[in-house]
């Protein structure tokens, strides 16, 4: 029925599928191909943090299931995560939410539902209102928070909170907790969750963009160009036995903007995702 690519004559049944994968197989299979709302495709796509990764040639495909709410994602209802190695939760909530779209099951609610509701309601808790010198606006849902805040102090520091996360499948969680700006530099706190279904640490990498230059690291870290696991330039933490938890924090030349940058962890397995970090442009 098309559900499965099979292109040159092998089911490959212990390969791994990404979140992209599944999802435009799952497309393919249904016949969804097309966009049929009067919106266009970069305006259904406009929501995600991560629109930019979408490969030019599955944009229209994408586009389509958010048409239909077919694309569910949890923790953060606007981060597609496409390379992300899909979970089987991922999958059943894809299954679902397309059988939900063939009128097979029937509709449930819930906050990671990619559709109108939801997304307007993110929009909403995340309003900002000023006070003084200082801007308030973080909501938190759960366990994750959304929105931003700035606050500008008498000493000129500027901190950015952004309540950014992704959860890769090898039960690692990481977290930009907030950056902080000084008239020459930008300094970016993450935050390291291991998971109960993880094994042990035994590093993780947080890639940095070829213009950044490194002025201090806490925990002290290693400059990798590239990571030989990961395959990803930027700087490796080696937290040590017995890690459960920690903040991580580099700081950089510069005042660099919020992009998306790629993260990997690794247990013993390693699993890359992606996640706000420094971009090449710089905050005026």
């Amino acid at each position: 029925m098309g559900f499965v690519n099979i292109s040159n004559g092998t089911f490959n049944p212990n390969q791994t599928l990404t979140r992209l994968q599944i999802l435009v197989q799952l497309a393919q299979g249904l016949g969804i191909t097309e966009v049929s709302s009067g919106q266009s495709v970069d305006q259904l796509l406009s929501v995600f943090t991560d629109a930019n990764t979408i490969p030019s040639e599955y944009r229209v495909i994408i586009a389509a299931l958010v048409e239909r709410g077919i694309l569910v994602n949890y923790p953060q209802l606007r981060t597609l995560n496409l390379t992300q190695t899909v979970t089987r939760a991922e999958a059943c909530g894809f299954i679902y939410q397309a059988l939900a779209y063939l009128g097979r099951v029937e509709a449930v609610q819930s906050a990671y539902i990619v559709n109108t509701a939801n997304l307007t309601n993110v929009s909403n808790t995340s309003a900002t209102t000023t006070t003084g010198t200082t801007t308030t606006g973080t909501t938190t849902t759960g366990t994750t928070t959304t929105g931003t805040t700035t606050t500008t102090g008498a000493t000129g520091t500027e901190s950015v909170s952004s309540g950014d996360v992704v959860t890769l499948s090898n039960g690692y969680r990481i977290t930009l907790l907030e950056v902080s700006y000084t008239s020459t530099t930008s300094t970016w706190r993450y935050y390291m969750e291991e998971l109960p279904q993880a094994q042990d640490l035994s590093n993780w990498v947080l890639g940095l963009p070829s213009c950044a230059r490194v002025v201090n690291s806490t925990p002290n870290g290693e400059l990798v160009n590239p990571d030989p696991n990961a395959k990803i330039s930027g700087i490796k933490w080696q937290p040590g036995g017995g890690f459960t938890t920690g903040e991580f924090s580099v700081t950089l030349e510069g005042r660099f903007a919020v992009g998306q940058v790629s993260v990997a962890a690794k247990g013993p397995d390693v699993v890359v995702g992606n996640l706000s970090g420094p971009s090449c442009n710089l905050r005026s």
